[in-house]
């Protein structure tokens, strides 16, 4: 398997799903939000999105997959150039390989952190890592409007797709994100994940569960789509709620972010 400095790929049990459909994914680890000790990587953050954050969440909870995501960090602030061209030379790798195995390359640079990648220019190519590398399908969770509207309007690049992220405090923005024709995901506990009767296109019609909790009360022809079978969200039917699954400390949350 693809092996790369700042990339993992195959590294956890939903990104794997995605091989059965023939794409192969290599997903950026970071320290989010200021985890790090030296800036902020996930400035629209609530805080229960702090707290139930994936940092925590499969391999991330051990001691040494931690340090090595600071140590990644702390080199995205200190040395950008030398990270930057990591990341191109890992993102060749995963393409190359792809190619050589039959699979479609796909890239999650926001794996817990919230970068706004389509503005980061590599300062040895001149043009953004989308436009360096437009046959790989890039993908990301986002908690800025924004950028999730922005994406939802065609203003980023095309093989780059947004899904906006619902926390406790943010049910105006879902809703703004949605008339868009955004996706917003959002978070279940797993007693009420379990309860929705997916059919054959992953979609429920549980969305009477939404309008209670208020955030999606006037979007009442929504249905939650099934967003744990995989985790390639640019393969999602646009302007649905994607649902998750509670994982790591998410389990755990009171604070709202997890929908129970």
């Amino acid at each position: 398997m693809f092996k790369g400095k700042l990339l993992s790929v195959g590294a956890d049990a939903k990104t794997s799903k995605g091989t059965k459909r023939n794409w192969l994914t290599g997903i950026l680890y970071l320290a989010p939000a200021s985890e790090a000790g030296r800036g902020n990587l996930c400035p629209h953050a609530s805080a229960g999105c702090r707290s139930a954050c994936l940092f925590s969440a499969g391999r991330g909870k051990f001691d040494n997959v931690r340090t090595a995501r600071v140590n990644k960090t702390l080199r995205w602030f200190d040395d950008r150039r030398a990270f930057l061209a990591d990341l191109v030379r890992d993102i060749a790798k995963l393409e190359s390989y792809c190619k050589r195995h039959g699979f479609r390359p796909a890239v999650r640079l926001n794996g817990t952190s919230d970068i706004p990648w389509e503005n980061v220019i590599l300062p040895d190519q001149g043009c953004s890592l989308m436009d360096l590398f437009p046959r790989v399908k890039f993908y990301d969770y986002t908690k800025s409007k924004a950028r999730a509207i922005k994406a939802a309007s065609g203003g980023v690049p095309s093989n780059y797709s947004l899904t906006f992220s619902k926390s406790e405090d943010n049910a105006k923005a879902c809703r703004e994100v949605l008339r868009a024709g955004g996706n917003v995901a959002a978070v279940y506990s797993a007693e009420i994940f379990d309860r929705f009767q997916w059919d054959r296109r992953g979609v429920s019609a549980g969305w009477e569960h939404l309008a209670k909790k208020g955030w999606a009360k006037d979007l009442a022809n929504r249905r939650p789509f099934n967003g744990d079978e995989t985790d390639l969200r640019f393969l999602d039917p646009s302007g649905v709620v994607v649902a998750l699954r509670a994982k790591g400390d998410a389990k755990g949350d009171q604070s709202g972010f997890v929908i129970n």
